[in-house]
């Protein structure tokens, strides 16, 4: 939701040839959950650069307990030149 506000979500795709790649992920889980049980994930943008962005997520339970922490990395790509491009400061901006 927060690249569609941006304009570059799923619905943009055609519009803007670009998307974001997912090139590196660490997970650290604190505790475990119930199966099924309802979980809240809270993330936000952090760290923009000309090449990539990263991304952040905390996973809580239905006791408001912390079971995991997570930072992602991304990348835009051109999918008309099959390559990364550079993340223009505007868009860092609204990232």
């Amino acid at each position: 939701m927060h690249s569609a506000s941006i304009g570059l979500g799923l619905n943009d795709f055609n519009n803007t040839n670009l998307t974001w790649a997912l090139i590196n992920w660490k997970l650290q889980l604190i505790n475990s959950c119930k199966y099924a049980e309802n979980l809240t994930v809270k993330t936000w943008a952090r760290n923009a650069c000309k090449i990539y962005s990263y991304r952040d997520f905390e996973v809580y339970d239905s006791n408001n307990n912390l079971l995991a922490i997570a930072t992602s990395k991304w990348v835009l790509i051109d999918i008309t030149k099959n390559s990364m491009i550079k993340i223009e400061k505007d868009l860092i901006r609204k990232i």
